[in-house]
């Protein structure tokens, strides 16, 4: 659904078949992707009166049955950064006219993939570029079906080097986010106590603080 900000008024809704999420293109006010159920990325760029628009698939960047993506993306620019069921990290080019496969490494290394680590929970990403810096939630003993579990541990990423720098408990979390200064702070929400954790991200990761409950059901967390 497209609504215009100024009159408050639906413009127009836009058919997005078989498809999910609205990620926006920062450098490109009126387009934004949106990720399909069979691996591609549809590209929608919107007319100017916001009331049709047109689409341009991509490639397939994804193995939509071997390994998907989680919905959630992390934006840097017009990348995004997204991780697959079984610890793949996908970085997805927005700016052209088809989203692109610009990257794509692994989270979990020989010995990780013996205890069968990978992600789990809703929000199971967070990423700092500031810093070049990506967290994700992550538990072991993992398998089919297990892409809600809860995080065991919090693991941070060096984007540049696309190793493993730290890992920290991971308070149950199902859902993380990052605040936005230059030494950030990380919130994590648990999924059973439905508590949120503060993690200090400098100089090391680590929990310092536990809520007591907060709602009573499964949450995602917005920083501001």
């Amino acid at each position: 659904t497209v609504v215009d900000h100024k009159n408050w008024k639906v413009t127009g809704e836009i058919p997005t078949l078989g498809c999910w999420a609205v990620l926006p293109v920062p450098s490109k006010p009126k387009t934004f992707g949106t990720i399909c159920g069979d691996g591609t990325f549809v590209t929608v760029t919107l007319n100017d009166k916001g009331d049709g628009a047109t689409q341009a698939r991509s490639e397939k960047l994804f193995d939509a049955e071997k390994d998907p993506i989680f919905v959630q993306g992390e934006a840097v620019g017009d990348q995004y950064y997204f991780v697959t069921f079984q610890g793949n990290v996908k970085v997805v080019d927005l700016s052209g006219d088809t989203a692109k496969l610009a990257d794509s490494w692994s989270l979990v290394t020989d010995a990780d993939k013996k205890d069968n680590w990978r992600p789990g929970g809703y929000q199971i990403l967070a990423v700092h570029a500031p810093t070049k810096r990506l967290y994700v939630a992550m538990h072991d003993n993992g398998k089919e079906g297990s892409h809600k579990v809860p995080a065991k541990e919090i693991w941070a990423f060096d984007l540049a080097t696309k190793q493993r720098v730290e890992r920290a408990p991971g308070s149950g979390a199902v859902a993380i986010s990052l605040t936005k200064e230059a030494k950030p702070t990380l919130y994590t929400y648990a999924g059973e106590e439905m508590t949120v954790t503060r993690y200090d991200t400098q100089p090391a990761l680590k929990p310092v603080a536990t809520s007591a409950q907060v709602g009573d059901t499964v949450g995602l967390i917005a920083t501001h």
